[in-house]
């Protein structure tokens, strides 16, 4: 399974948030140098919080799911096919979609590229 986030979406939402909290900042006087530098490690802890929450998601719906490749808000999931309910997961990730911040997602079956990767990266491992 793939799952895409919109993350650049999210991060211009971000860089919005942040101009528009300087140009307001910059008519307040009272403000601190400290209270800035806050805000802005907040909102970089926030994308780490909302992958967090996606593989919480999944690994909450498919308990047995693993984890194979997350790069830049790119994940990939190998699901086992023991026990597996497809109908719960399109129903789950649907339902869930806008909140967990993914803009696409999909099911497909190992090429034969895939195995042959996995295999070579365990041996090298």
């Amino acid at each position: 399974m793939f799952i895409n986030c919109h993350k650049a979406k999210y991060i211009n939402l971000l860089k919005k948030n942040y101009k528009e909290k300087s140009k307001k900042s910059q008519f307040d006087k009272n403000r601190s140098e400290d209270n800035k530098e806050e805000t802005v490690e907040k909102e970089e802890f926030n994308l780490a919080e909302i992958h967090k929450n996606l593989k919480d998601f999944v690994h909450d719906i498919i308990p047995s799911v693993l984890l194979l490749q997350e790069f830049n808000g790119n994940f990939i999931f190998q699901i086992p096919i023991d026990g597996f309910d497809a109908e719960k997961l399109f129903t789950e990730m649907e339902d869930n979609k806008k909140g967990l911040k993914v803009s696409d997602w999909g099911i497909s079956q190992c090429s034969l590229e895939d195995v042959f990767t996995r295999i070579c990266t365990e041996k090298e491992e």
